[in-house]
């Protein structure tokens, strides 16, 4: 083991390097310079890295500078990169339910609460812009072997929180993102034929909807059944997405499943909804608090007693569009689902917003609202 000198021993020693602290070195030069040097492991790899000369760095400075990277790689991270560069993945995901706790419901964010528990332990100290495809795979292909559908929502939340980190210019690439994840991870895709959701019968739903009663729960039931938009899409809703001029929601990007911006015609039923909804919150449909959105299983409850799911809304509104005639590029935009090859959609870009108005009014007459 090297001799620990003292800052006694700075001025009098000669050419070579001298050891100060368990990873704090002061080398002298021929000319009798001395400059800090330290050596340290950095995500494996030994790392020299000058702290500065003496006495402009004095020893009490540059061993707090050695301990505060010796810390800061004990966390995984690399204390000589550009502080954005040091940014960990669990930074990134502290980061992201920062962002999002004022509008996530309390399900969502126990729910990404617990995703990331499962995550962190291999990821945490992993810095983003490091992380690699090839660690994704590996975190949630350890997932899938308990439970596909925890890694589907695992996967979710690795691109929720890599996105924030890309937007704050931590990481360069989502590399959750690229479609060589599914290629590597098939069994995580989610298509339509996956999973079916309990849908009542189309002329069964008016009589169900209008057995729900009066509450704000059964007012987005009715809602969601009239726009044929998604749960999370209904409950999270704000005033500001709301047109009563033009009679339009528009749903953004972020709020979306297909990370596409979505247009809704409102018909009448569907405006006097949101009417009857009181304003100054910050969603248009609240729980007995106020200021959150309502939770998915108060929805979930109204429903299941009459065989259906809220997800099932939108089942049952695409079979009524099947039946009677409505056009097949018509009807998907209706549930935003869409439509063609991709080459097609390259040049046809068009939402049909008004071709769609007069299929959710004469839907909404169907169903008695």
């Amino acid at each position: 083991m090297a001799k620990r000198h003292s800052g006694r021993d700075i001025p009098r020693l000669g050419t070579g390097r001298f050891c100060f602290d368990p990873t704090l070195y002061l080398v002298v030069n021929r000319n009798g310079a001395r400059s800090w040097v330290q050596r340290i492991h950095v995500h494996g790899r030994q790392v020299d890295r000058g702290l500065g000369g003496w006495p402009v760095v004095t020893l009490e400075e540059a061993r707090m500078i050695a301990l505060e990277n010796r810390r800061a790689a004990h966390r995984g991270e690399n204390p000589f990169a550009p502080h954005a560069e040091r940014k960990t993945f669990g930074a990134a995901a502290a980061a992201t339910r920062e962002a999002n706790a004022g509008t996530w419901a309390a399900t969502s964010l126990k729910t990404f609460d617990s995703i990331m528990r499962s995550i962190l332990p291999r990821l945490d100290r992993v810095p983003v812009r490091d992380l690699t495809r090839a660690d994704v795979v590996d975190c949630l292909s350890a997932i899938a072997r308990r439970s596909i559908s925890q890694a589907r929502k695992a996967r979710k939340a690795v691109v929720q929180v890599l996105e924030v980190a890309v937007a704050r210019d931590w990481a360069e690439t989502n590399v959750a993102r690229n479609g060589a994840l599914d290629a590597a991870l098939p069994m995580l895709r989610e298509s339509a034929d996956s999973h079916h959701h309990a849908a009542a019968p189309y002329g069964e739903l008016g009589g169900i909807l209008a057995r729900l009663g009066a509450s704000t729960a059964a007012d987005v039931v009715r809602f969601i059944a009239l726009t044929g938009c998604r749960s999370t899409e209904a409950r999270e809703a704000t005033w500001s997405e709301v047109d009563f001029d033009s009679r339009t929601w528009t749903i953004p990007a972020e709020r979306m499943k297909g990370d596409r911006t979505h247009r809704v015609p409102l018909s009448d039923a569907a405006v006097a909804i949101l009417r009857s909804q009181p304003t100054g919150r910050p969603f248009i449909f609240v729980g007995r608090s106020g200021d959150k959105p309502l939770d998915p299983t108060t929805l979930s409850k109204m429903t299941k007693p009459f065989g259906t799911t809220v997800h099932g809304l939108r089942a049952s509104l695409r079979s009524w569009c099947a039946d009677t005639g409505v056009d097949d590029a018509v009807a998907k935009a209706c549930i935003a689902h869409v439509h063609g090859s991709t080459t097609e959609r390259c040049y046809q870009r068009s939402d049909l917003l008004e071709r769609r108005r007069p299929v959710m009014a004469d839907w909404a007459r169907f169903l008695g609202l």
